[in-house]
């Protein structure tokens, strides 16, 4: 299940990196862009992805061996 989470990240991030016009300007907008300068909010998400994804395998191929 996890891998599935994290594949649907992986393809927001992917999402984002080729059409950034696909996202909707956000509540403070000001504020938010400052944040996602130094945040990169895609790059994140993909990281956080692989991330859990990396781990999910590890434990289910702890358990399951």
């Amino acid at each position: 299940m996890v891998q599935y989470i994290s594949i649907f990240g992986m393809a927001i991030a992917g999402i984002s990196f080729t059409k950034q016009d696909l996202l909707k300007p956000l509540n403070y907008e000001n504020q938010w862009k400052n944040y996602f300068n130094k945040l990169n909010l895609s790059f994140v998400i993909l990281f956080m992805s692989v991330f859990s994804l990396i781990l999910s395998y590890l434990v289910e191929t702890i358990i399951l061996y």
